[in-house]
């Protein structure tokens, strides 16, 4: 029987009452639809997983000590909340949801019908003290890690995916219908896959997004209350540049690519400090070099989030400019890349000594968790033994590493290569004809590898498509299939946003929101150590290893010139970390056991770079 079901939803910042009526009956039976999921028993079976044959019909709590997510000892907030499946024609809710659990059914979902008024309304509402916005954040990092937890056990069972699995496509998203609140076209009751033109999905990221889509619908169908409050779930993925999102929404980008968003690489880095230190020489103007420079300047930009700080040296025959590290906000990044189409032009001769001390002391005034030098020259410069041994002694007061990078076949690879050796770092040979964006961009690579996160950090961004604020919890997804290995592979990151919850600006108005604030900008900053438990040997041998991964985009090894067979690894385990890294390597498929590499696809637009991103265990 139809019933009538009254909610009434106060909006604590703007002090008004919207009351909803809905007519949404709960189905009292599954029809035909879930007949391929019953057991012999008369149990729904899927992906490894039993729930009763009467799972979702009538108000319950239904998912209460089932898996994947509900039989832990740190439940999600949804594990108590009550759902029922319902017809979407006979339903007047905005929000009913694709079940995710079983593909194909054809069964919609709804917590509203239920009651469900989500986390924020049910704890803010009265506004009683019981909780606050530190309690929220810790539901939605539960949340965060509890998908991630099951992301990467189900990424591990899709090595052998020859197919790609069915997923709702942006360019192509007959379901989606413009909402006036978005912008858009969207559509609630699903996530979409979505990935540049210039890309190609793989079919193991088409199957963990179709895992991802009944992991997101839980959260928000518990959670989200109005689809005029924009907010999102998202995961990008390492290897080919897959964006995955709830809701889905009409967009065929051609540029997008998440791997080099603020929240993806903060997610797998240190807060740091980037100091870009670029030749402005004559002979850049060769080749339209500068212009290279700026595009890759730009680029590096990309990478860096909130709470990551960036400076600049521009240096000829002496420093000629310099800006100090700022935060790069998304205010901070428009006036970053105008300041980099001022004072970026060619002319004069080269000197090198100079500009790296300046760049030093930058970082020395205000050091952070990481810090780096990207040093780009096209040219030549005197570099004493004297040179050599004071940058690097500076350069160790804050463990500071250097990428270098010579640009062109008159650079002078030979001092570039040692003062990225010498200090821990990277040197990459660039011809003029190749992606300086792309090897420029790839330096937080090797933070990937340094740092191994696994707690959640918080990101405070504008979203690309709308500028709508947005702080999101995010988490990094490894593949751990191969636990013997003295690295691990990153497949993705994962993010929530709290706007899911609440707008920002509703958050900013409660009480407590200094002290929410303080909170995640202290999750956001915290220092975590970098190739924490290797030995000096092992972590020369981590590096080379990394170093040799980005072969593609210029870099060479250190130790066939002075770090010769520093590896502190067994044979056994150098060969487990080879073959496993092949399979994963990003971007390029290493085959036939022998690291013979694919061609990559060049974007239509700027190359975007694609890094191959490892994490010591």
């Amino acid at each position: 029987t139809n019933f009538l079901i009254i909610s009434i939803i106060f909006h604590s910042s703007l002090n008004f009452i919207i009351v909803e009526c809905g007519n949404c009956p709960c189905l009292t039976s599954h029809g035909n639809a879930l007949d391929s999921y019953l057991d012999a028993e008369g149990d729904l079976y899927y992906d490894g997983h039993l729930y009763p044959s009467d799972y979702g019909l009538s108000c319950k709590d239904h998912d209460a000590d089932l898996a994947p997510f509900c039989n832990t000892d740190d439940n999600p907030e949804f594990c108590s909340e009550q759902f029922c499946y319902v017809d979407p024609d006979d339903c007047s809710y905005p929000l009913v949801y694709l079940s995710g659990y079983f593909p194909d059914s054809n069964l919609y979902y709804s917590y509203q019908t239920c009651g469900a008024n989500g986390t924020f309304y049910d704890w803010f509402n009265n506004r009683d003290g019981t909780y606050t916005l530190i309690d929220l954040a810790n539901v939605v990092e539960t949340y965060v890690l509890s998908i991630r937890t099951d992301l990467q056990s189900d990424y591990s069972d899709l090595e052998e995916v020859t197919e790609p699995c069915a997923t709702q496509s942006s360019c192509d998203c007959d379901i989606c219908a413009y909402n006036s609140d978005w912008g858009q076209e969207v559509s609630f009751t699903t996530t979409g896959l979505i990935i540049s033109s210039h890309l190609t999905a793989s079919d193991t990221s088409t199957c963990i997004t179709e895992i991802a889509n009944s992991y997101f619908l839980k959260v928000v169908g518990a959670e989200y209350q109005d689809t005029s409050q924009f907010g999102t779930l998202y995961a990008g993925y390492q290897s080919d540049g897959v964006f995955n999102q709830w809701p889905a929404v009409q967009w065929c980008p051609t540029a997008y690519d998440p791997r080099f968003r603020p929240w993806y690489s903060a997610a797998i880095t240190n807060p740091k400090v980037l100091i870009l230190v670029i030749d402005v020489s004559g002979s850049m103007a060769t080749n339209d070099r500068i212009d290279l420079a700026v595009e890759a300047a730009k680029a590096v930009l990309d990478t860096l989030g909130w709470k990551d700080q960036v400076g600049f040296v521009l240096f000829n025959s002496a420093v000629t400019e310099t800006r100090d590290p700022v935060y790069v906000t998304d205010d901070q990044r428009d006036t970053l890349d105008s300041w980099i189409d001022t004072n970026v032009f060619a002319g004069g001769g080269t000197e090198f000594y100079d500009p790296l001390v300046a760049a030093i002391d930058m970082i020395d005034e205000d050091p952070g968790c990481s810090n780096v030098i990207l040093f780009l020259t096209d040219g030549i410069a005197d570099f004493t033994k004297e040179n050599y041994e004071s940058i690097t002694s500076l350069a160790a007061t804050n463990s500071i590493t250097f990428f270098t990078y010579a640009l062109g076949s008159g650079a002078d690879s030979s001092v570039m290569k040692q003062i990225a050796c010498d200090n821990d770092g990277i040197f990459y040979s660039v011809e003029d004809s190749d992606d300086l964006a792309k090897a420029m961009s790839s330096y937080y690579a090797y933070y990937a590898a340094a740092v191994s996160n696994t707690g959640t950090r918080w990101i405070l961004y504008n979203d690309a498509l709308t500028g709508t604020e947005l702080l999101s919890a995010c988490t990094p997804l490894y593949d751990n299939t191969n636990p013997e290995l003295e690295i691990s592979v990153i497949f993705g990151v994962m993010c929530i946003d709290i706007n899911i919850f609440a707008d920002v600006d509703t958050l900013r108005a409660e009480d407590d929101w200094d002290d929410f604030y303080a909170y995640v900008q202290s999750e956001s900053e915290e220092c975590l150590a970098e190739f924490s438990g290797l030995s000096s040997d092992e972590k020369d041998n981590v590096l080379e290893y990394v170093r040799s991964l980005e072969s593609d985009v210029g870099a060479a090894t250190c130790n066939n010139s002075n770090n010769n067979n520093k590896s502190g690894l067994s044979a056994g385990a150098v060969a487990g970390i080879v073959i496993g890294s092949i399979v994963f390597a990003i971007c390029c498929v290493y085959v036939l056991m022998k690291l013979s590499s694919s061609n990559q696809v060049k974007p239509e637009t700027r190359s975007t770079p694609v890094v191959q991103a490892y994490v010591v265990n």
